[in-house]
């Protein structure tokens, strides 16, 4: 604690810090545990040393000098989720850009979800292709072997309806 002649006090603790949200528009790059490739916007979770002064009968506190603790970024998804699944499994990824000052590399480039899945579905549909033009062309070859029967049945049915109706003769009839 420090004294100065306006009488204005300020303490420093290494337990102090200040916590911030802040909204930020503009891409951050790709984001941990983000579905999305690039974001409009986004959220900062800034955690700063801090200071308390005590001047004029009240305390004020500002972030310390010593620079921030750490700073997270979040997608505006990520950030509902933080607020909505309190005490929900291990909590939300998020992606860290600096630690005590020091900056964090960016997180690596991976295959988002809808990539996965549009991949998985083009393997599906070209297995599917590939399964159907084997059992058409199966289907080919049993026909070729073998004639129709169906086609046939109804050529028999209707021949022996015009016999028994007469407009069909048998072949003795039509030699004699």
């Amino acid at each position: 604690m420090s004294n100065t002649p306006d009488r204005e006090e300020t303490e420093e603790h290494e337990s102090y810090a200040m916590v911030q949200f802040s909204r930020r528009h503009g891409d951050p790059g790709r984001l941990f545990g983000s579905s999305l490739k690039s974001h409009e916007s986004h959220v900062t979770l800034k955690v700063a040393r801090a200071k308390r002064i005590h001047s004029l009968g009240y305390d004020r506190f500002h972030a310390g000098t010593r620079g921030d603790i750490v700073e997270l970024d979040l997608s505006a998804a990520q950030f509902a989720e933080l607020l909505t699944t309190m005490n929900v499994g291990s909590g939300v990824p998020c992606t860290l850009r600096y630690i005590e000052g020091k900056r964090i590399q960016d997180p690596p480039d991976m295959k988002l979800e809808v990539e996965k899945v549009q991949d998985s579905f083009k393997q599906d549909m070209k297995d599917l292709a590939e399964k159907c033009d084997k059992d058409v062309a199966r289907r080919l070859r049993c026909c070729r072997c073998s004639p129709p029967r169906r086609p046939a049945r109804r050529r028999r049915r209707r021949q022996s309806r015009r016999r028994r109706s007469g407009r069909l003769s048998n072949r003795a009839e039509r030699e004699g």
